[in-house]
């Protein structure tokens, strides 16, 4: 589990709600694995609590498996990987992650955990690489206190270290 992502995602969907307006039914996250999204489904009902105003479990929460259909204005991406590839380099989970966005996507990873050895990078590097030459990405790192608040989240605990967030805007 990466809470370093969980914790950047979740505070952009609390600011997105509460200081934009923003629906939350207008929001999707979509991690590859099921324990990163029963920590989405923890701070959501945390926020749900405080927040009782803002319906924040309007958010919709799936793995790539589980997103049949449907879109939203805003997709939050969380490509996680730990030691391989894995999920990372699939090609039908890495579509599924791409084309449920109807204005634009939020991608939060760390750029070295979607390297793979040898020339056939995953889909999801190559829309990293296409991201960072268009200038559409911010690195978030602890000691850069334009982005550091993103990295800490009441309801998340992290020790994360550094991490790139692509913003990809369609």
């Amino acid at each position: 589990m990466n809470l370093t992502s969980t914790t950047i995602n979740m505070n952009l969907i609390e600011y997105f709600i509460l200081k934009c307006n923003i629906p939350p039914q207008s929001i999707i996250i979509i991690s590859h694995y099921t324990i990163q999204i029963k920590m989405y489904k923890y701070t959501i009902g945390k926020l749900r609590t405080e927040y009782p105003d803002h319906d924040f479990t309007k958010v919709h929460i799936h793995t790539t498996d589980s997103i049949q259909e449907g879109s939203a204005d805003i997709v939050f991406e969380d490509p996680i990987r730990t030691q391989s590839p894995g999920f990372t380099n699939d090609p039908g989970r890495n579509s599924v992650m791409l084309t449920h966005t109807t204005s634009f996507q939020i991608i939060t990873t760390n750029s070295r955990d979607i390297q793979c050895p040898g020339r056939d990078q995953p889909i999801i590097r190559q829309a990293f690489d296409a991201a960072k030459r268009s200038k559409a990405c911010i690195r978030i790192a602890r000691d850069m206190e334009e982005h550091e608040k993103l990295l800490c989240h009441r309801y998340v605990e992290t020790q994360g270290a550094r991490i790139d967030g692509v913003i990809t805007l369609r």
